[in-house]
């Protein structure tokens, strides 16, 4: 009897939760799917087999992907997505009218960044939505169908990450458009050294220089309601025992370090502010 995965914890299919783009194909509002009693991935790998003539046996190999997805769901009234989907299905939609983006966050990634906010890994990709029946039992209404990829698939490649500050029911990425002052700071700050122009509430990239100094730290404060994250570079660390919380060592070597603070609201409000920091020899 093999004993590898004695201690280990299996997988559940809750920890692999999907996010709607709710309205159209370039929505930045991604809202948790649920309701679902299916919503399952085919792959739908594409092969090519073939025999050369000095071979007596065959040959394959994986060209490309043509991922799908099954679905069912109970309807109720009034969530985004659901509503969503059952506008496309009665409404008969078609081409555009039809496509959305879906994300699918892999929670045994997701770490805590801090003020509310955790980060996990993500997949990203548009799909067209490709309705099939409803109304199958009499318990509830219920909508069936699949939902095609069509287009190229973010986060194979390239790690993206997924950010959410209410405990996944929402998840944003990286982009900015703040509105109504909430997903924004007040306040930024600097020290040991000083930002070279001071906080202005229309500015969202700032820089500091370095000589002898070796840490830096973050003084910031955000608008009502709004959380934020730091990025840091790689090659520094963050400072936990500092006597300020955002404070990061390790600026030793001349060069560039680029810091980013992203911020986000209960709306799903957000906004990036770079901060880069020179250190001259």
């Amino acid at each position: 009897m093999g004993k590898g995965i004695d201690n280990l914890s299996v997988v559940k299919r809750s920890e692999k939760l999907a996010f709607w783009g709710v309205g159209f194909v370039n929505s930045t509002h991604f809202v948790r799917v649920e309701a679902f009693t299916e919503m399952a991935f085919s792959k739908n790998a594409i092969e090519y087999t073939r025999r050369y003539v000095d071979e007596d046996t065959d040959r394959t190999d994986v060209t490309g992907y043509s991922e799908s997805i099954s679905y069912n769901f109970d309807r109720y009234v009034g969530h985004p997505v659901l509503e969503d989907l059952v506008s496309i299905t009665e409404n008969e939609k078609t081409g555009v009218a039809a496509v959305r983006v879906v994300a699918v966050v892999d929670l045994t990634t997701a770490v805590g960044m801090g003020n509310g906010v955790a980060r996990a890994e993500v997949r990203r990709c548009t799909y067209t939505i490709v309705p099939d029946s409803n109304g199958n039992t009499n318990d509830c209404m219920t909508y069936s169908g699949n939902i095609k990829i069509r287009g190229v698939k973010e986060g194979i490649k390239n790690t993206l990450y997924a950010y959410s500050s209410d405990n996944w029911e929402t998840i944003y990425f990286d982009v900015s458009g703040a509105t109504g002052g909430k997903g924004t700071l007040t306040n930024i700050s600097t020290s040991p050294v000083d930002l070279k122009t001071n906080y202005k509430p229309d500015r969202d990239k700032y820089t500091v220089e370095l000589t002898t100094e070796t840490e830096i730290s973050f003084n910031v404060t955000a608008s009502e309601e709004t959380a934020y994250i730091i990025s840091a570079p790689d090659n520094v660390v963050h400072n936990e025992n500092a006597e300020k919380a955002n404070t990061y060592t390790g600026l030793d070597t001349a060069g560039t370090y680029v810091f980013k603070i992203l911020t986000v609201a209960p709306g799903g409000q957000s906004k990036t502010y770079t901060i880069t920091v020179t250190k001259s020899e």
